[in-house]
């Protein structure tokens, strides 16, 4: 281990006291044996990312100056303790410095959860990964630093904590990896600012960077999105292709994303951004009491019995082409045209759009949708009507304690289960609460046949309705959209 260096410690403990004419028999008498360095006090729990900032308290270190005990940096601002953190088989001779502080009169440090990870992640090693997070036992210790070199001073006792450190990238980009085949990709973004990084079809990359043997086109978003809670698209520069929603929420810290060749997408790394804030409940007393939309050859003609604003978003996949609206979401605005005795008629022509709508939303400004992906079909009508909106049925609170299923293959691995039912989707019911879903459990295993079984212990108070069951992270689809039967096995 590294020796401390005591020698300057106490030079500079003895300065405290000195007074500047005094001859060296006047000096004062510091026992070094007698001296004690600070004691870092034992962290019941682990350091995982759960709380934001975790707490070590410490007691001052101690020593004595002409027989009298004396606190070393006690209300003295010229006194720093230093937190510092090492590998669990370290020496501490090139540690991580997370945070330094006078000390005046507190004996903790209350540290952010990112500064952890940040210092660690400074050391560029393997336990900083940008598509992985590490566990393991760290190491930490306070410094008592008399002087302004960290080699210098009273260390405490290191003690071991279990420790979670996520990648923390000092400069956070959006990268996509293009496994679509696309000769071009931009990245666009609408939420609480529609075009933040830039009009559609969006923002260019800035470069080309390789990462754990892939390549990734990297888009410098940060600075433009700032705290905005935002939803993120990948096109291929507006030639009929996109991925809506990739992203979704604060961005805060390097995103890695494979644009899969069937046009599914796979995050490479855990997001450490915010989570979306709850939405705002619909005040539906300025809703119309019904809404009623019809397509007659490239149109759609909305009646209402309010006079509101009115955006359309439509899409032709079928045809390669995407998107047909003009501008971002939540689209084009239909024009009123007419306006009678309490009926208000609006319309949008898609004549001079490159083709006809396979799918359209009529939606409000402030994200109403009236109809959300109804097929354009000429002649369909669609109607919505305030009071129509069913109330879900009771449940048998019994009954959503057990609801289980099994599933059985011939080919053991990893299967996930993602569910919906009524408004909700399989993050109110699963646990992870994110694409694939949570992970089935093995339940038996005999002759080249496996069974693997799930209980829901997250519900929102509803059944739910379906499941899709799948592998390889979520990217093949065993079952996709089946209709969930309590206790079924597929």
């Amino acid at each position: 281990m590294k020796a401390l260096r005591y020698i300057s410690s106490v030079v500079a403990a003895a300065t405290l006291f000195a007074a500047c004419e005094k001859q060296d028999d006047d000096m004062p008498k510091i026992d070094i044996e007698a001296s004690t360095a600070p004691v870092l006090a034992t962290m019941s729990d682990a350091i995982d990312g759960s709380e934001e900032a975790y707490t070590f308290y410490f007691t001052p270190g101690k020593f004595v100056v002409d027989g009298q005990e004396v606190t070393l940096g006690a209300k003295d601002n010229r006194t720093q303790y230093a937190l510092q953190v090492d590998l669990e088989n370290g020496d501490f001779s090139s540690p991580a410095t997370i945070e330094k502080q006078n000390y005046d009169s507190t004996d903790k440090f209350t540290v952010n959860y990112d500064a952890i990870c940040s210092a660690v992640c400074n050391w560029n090693t393997e336990l900083a990964s940008p598509v992985k997070s590490w566990t393991g036992n760290l190491q930490y210790r306070v410094l008592i630093l008399p002087g302004s070199n960290t080699a210098d001073g009273f260390a405490s006792k290191p003690i071991t904590v279990p420790t979670v450190i996520k990648y923390v990238d000092p400069n956070p980009r959006f990268y996509i990896c293009n496994n679509a085949g696309w000769d071009d990709v931009r990245l666009y973004a609408w939420g609480d600012e529609n075009d933040a990084i830039g009009t559609w079809p969006g923002l260019e990359p800035t470069e080309t960077v390789e990462v754990n043997g892939k390549t990734y086109y990297a888009f410098d978003i940060k600075e433009k999105l700032g705290s905005k809670n935002e939803h993120l698209i990948a096109n291929n520069n507006d030639n009929g292709m996109q991925i809506n929603d990739i992203f979704v929420g604060v961005f805060s810290t390097s995103v890695y994303v494979t644009i899969n060749e069937d046009l599914t997408f796979t995050i490479d790394s855990e997001t450490s951004s915010q989570p979306e804030p709850e939405p705002e409940p619909i005040d539906d007393s300025n809703l119309p009491e019904y809404v009623k939309a019809t397509v007659s050859g490239s149109k759609v003609i909305v009646e209402t019995d309010k006079d509101i604003v009115l955006y359309v978003w439509a899409w032709n996949d079928t045809e390669g082409l995407g998107q047909l609206t003009e501008a971002g979401w939540p689209g084009d605005k239909l024009t009123l045209t007419s306006s009678n005795d309490g009926k208000f008629t609006y319309e949008y022509d898609f004549t001079a759009a490159p083709a006809i709508p396979e799918s359209f939303i009529i939606s409000t400004d402030n994200d109403v949708k009236f109809f959300d992906g109804v097929p354009f079909t000429d002649g369909a009508s669609y109607d919505w009507n305030k009071s129509d909106k069913p109330e879900p049925e009771p449940v048998d609170p019994e009954l959503l304690k057990n609801l289980t299923f099994t599933f059985k293959t011939d080919t053991e691995g990893d299967y996930y289960v993602w569910a919906w039912g009524g408004d909700y989707g399989g993050d109110e019911f699963t646990e992870s609460g994110s694409w694939p879903g949570d992970k089935l459990e093995l339940k038996s295993s005999e002759n080249g046949e496996y069974i693997y079984g799930y209980s829901f212990t997250k519900t929102p108070g509803i059944l739910p309705t379906n499941i899709i069951i799948s592998t390889d992270g979520g990217d093949t689809k065993i079952y996709d959209g089946v209709e969930f039967e309590n206790g079924k096995e597929y």
